[in-house]
């Protein structure tokens, strides 16, 4: 019935997203932070870490 096709419908379509601060890829110094992923370059993020790739792996430890 109805109820039961909503129901088995899955509620998001989505991957996990990885933001820089969380990265093993971001560095953070006195001058800026840095994603320094190969394929990507060295290219400055916002310092704050709140921005996010597809090239973004989970550091160590990381909270998620």
């Amino acid at each position: 019935d109805l109820e039961d096709f909503v129901l088995s419908i899955p509620a998001v379509d989505a991957v996990p997203v990885v933001r820089c601060k969380d990265c093993k890829w971001w560095e953070n110094s006195k001058r800026g932070a840095y994603c320094s992923h190969l394929t990507s370059g060295l290219f400055t993020v916002d310092k704050s870490g709140d921005d996010f790739c597809s090239y973004g792996e989970r550091k160590d430890g990381a909270d998620g």
